[in-house]
């Protein structure tokens, strides 16, 4: 079994976390594991005898095509580039009582940040379910209007 992990070297590439060579030699055990358990099995017919690389390939499409079948096709729901409300619209803008807060922790202003351009503040609304950080100035009232 040593053997045929070390014909990879997966265990000798430099990382600062060693859990990542940890869950790799995990990951290599498990795969080296199920090949013997499948050519165990399968001892009898001669056809089914594979190698790792040839076993690992298999495998992998395997797993892949599973999730790629059930996978809807036209299920996926595009998200507009740039500033998107993060509460519903009807929720923003109800009567409920939309407050400025103050936390000592910054994030990012859910109106005019941009994935471009971070734009951070401490200032939250107490109102919203999801507590949406806004700027008290400009970014409160549009947030709430538009």
């Amino acid at each position: 079994m040593d053997q045929r992990i070390a014909y990879y070297g997966v265990f000798e590439r430099k990382s600062v976390k060693w859990w990542k060579k940890l869950f790799y030699w995990i990951l290599e055990i498990a795969q080296v594991n199920t090949l013997i358990l499948y050519t165990l099995a399968h001892s009898e017919d001669q056809t089914h005898k594979k190698s790792l690389k040839s076993f690992k390939q298999s495998l992998l499409r395997h797993l892949t095509s599973a999730d790629a079948e059930d996978m809807p096709e036209n299920d996926v729901e595009k998200r507009k580039p740039g500033r998107q409300p993060t509460a519903g619209p009807l929720e923003r803008k109800t009567g409920a009582k939309h407050l400025v807060a103050h936390r000592p922790r910054d994030r990012n202003c859910v109106y005019c940040s941009t994935p471009q351009k971070r734009v951070r503040t401490h200032f939250y609304c107490t109102g919203c379910t999801n507590n949406s950080h806004l700027h008290p100035t400009d970014c409160f009232v549009k947030y709430h209007t538009e």
